[in-house]
């Protein structure tokens, strides 16, 4: 019969994980198991096996097909963009006449 504290995670002071972290990371790659690590009884992390490559790569590329792009990615949307015209023009409706933003031309590039 499987017990309670056999599924939990083992906790360990930073003290000790910092003398013999080496050795832990490799139990928690063989195991699978996890371990918190506890400054002043307090847990700071979590030690985890990281995910097998094999998992990582059947990710990769598994939206292959889903996406279609419909338009060059290359091209700016909007050449002559008009947004900060268009935030000034709504905040001095909601501003009182006496805090009205003033509009700043354009500078020229270069």
């Amino acid at each position: 019969m499987e017990r309670a504290s056999d599924t939990l995670p083992e906790t360990m002071p930073a003290g000790e994980f910092k003398a013999k972290c080496l050795a832990i990371m490799d139990r928690v790659a063989e195991t699978g198991g996890q371990v918190i690590i506890t400054k002043y009884g307090h847990p700071v992390a979590a030690l985890v096996p990281c995910p097998s490559r094999v998992d990582v790569l059947e990710l990769w590329g598994s939206c292959r097909g889903e996406i279609t792009v419909v338009t060059d990615l290359t091209v700016p949307t909007d050449l002559e963009p008009d947004w900060i015209g268009d935030w000034e023009a709504e905040w001095n409706e909601l501003l009182p006449e006496t805090a009205q933003i003033t509009p700043v031309a354009p500078q020229p590039p270069g």
